[in-house]
Formats: C-alpha cells, sequence, structure tokens
C-alpha cells in the first residue's frame, strides 16, 4: 500500500515550506493515496499563493558524454 506523509513548516520570515516523501515511479499509475497527496499539496500551494516547485532537470547528455 502507498504512504505518504505531506510536512508543513513555517519558515522563519513567516512563510509556508511544504515537503513530501513522494516519490512516482516512472510509468506507475498513482494510487488514491498518492493521487490525493498531490491533490492536498496542489491546494494548498493555490490557497497560500506558494509558487510552483522548480521542475526536475534530466542530466545533461552533452556533459556526461565528454
Amino acid at each position: 500500500m502507498a504512504k505518504i506523509t505531506i510536512t508543513l513548516t513555517d519558515t522563519a520570515d513567516g512563510r509556508l515550506d511544504i515537503t513530501s516523501d513522494f516519490a512516482p515511479t516512472r510509468g506507475a499509475p498513482c494510487s488514491v493515496a498518492q493521487a490525493a497527496a498531490l491533490d492536498i499539496i496542489a491546494r494548498t500551494r493555490k490557497n497560500f499563493g506558494l509558487p510552483a516547485p522548480a521542475p526536475l532537470t534530466a542530466p545533461d547528455a552533452t556533459r556526461s558524454a565528454k
């Protein structure tokens, strides 16, 4: 069974930090718990006016080939 932990933390500057241990598996469908966690995170970000997280980037193939 999937288990996701969402942590909401007050920051020193009075903002909100959201972290999660959610680690999606490429090609696997989200479980009900995973989908609910993603929805909670998205709604919290929207309600608090938080910026979207930085996109994950793939390693630069040209650098690793050298």
